[in-house]
């Protein structure tokens, strides 16, 4: 294994933190294995290899105390693992945050959007079609937000499918910050 790639996965361990999110920690795995260039059938197994190099203290602990027979399937490892640190209390805690998200006073659209996508990001599991989560945003905004949506949307921006709503909002936070 190359020094840089390991350098990177000890940069970033999960360690199991409050502000630390397991699927985070997955896709960034999943990327340094990409960029090695190997095989596509070929990173599984290179994934299995760099897992246990991004986990320290408690958390590697609890990998090394697995079964060997975990420890060949990575499907099976990584529900393990979101199982472990991701656990059924903590989905429920995410997907209620996701659906009584609301803009903050001082907030911007442009920032509440960009808090609302990492929101989304983080729980990938959250369930919510792209209807609902657009439906969560605009309905959670304040009233004048809303409307201004609204407006550029030549209606509700609810009427516009997923894609041309996300094209308004990201063309209306273009604008802001070219003001």
């Amino acid at each position: 294994m190359k020094t840089g790639i390991l350098q990177l996965l000890y940069h970033n361990p999960f360690t199991r933190l409050d502000h630390e999110y397991p699927y985070t920690h997955l896709t960034k795995l999943f990327e340094i294995t990409g960029a090695i260039g190997a095989p596509e059938e070929d990173e599984e197994q290179i994934f299995k290899r760099l897992f246990p190099y991004s986990l320290i203290g408690k958390v590697k602990d609890c990998y090394l105390d697995q079964p060997n027979q975990l420890m060949t399937n990575w499907n099976r490892l990584g529900e393990k693992f979101l199982e472990r640190f991701f656990p059924q209390s903590r989905f429920l805690e995410a997907k209620t945050a996701i659906s009584v998200f609301s803009k903050g006073g001082v907030e911007s659209l442009n920032e509440a959007w960009e808090r609302y996508k990492s929101m989304l990001r983080k729980y990938p599991s959250h369930g919510f079609d792209a209807i609902t989560q657009m439906h969560i945003f605009r309905n959670r905004l304040q009233p004048q937000p809303k409307l201004l949506l609204d407006a550029t949307a030549g209606g509700s921006l609810l009427s516009k499918t997923m894609q041309e709503a996300v094209e308004i909002i990201e063309r209306m936070e273009r604008n802001d910050h070219q003001v």
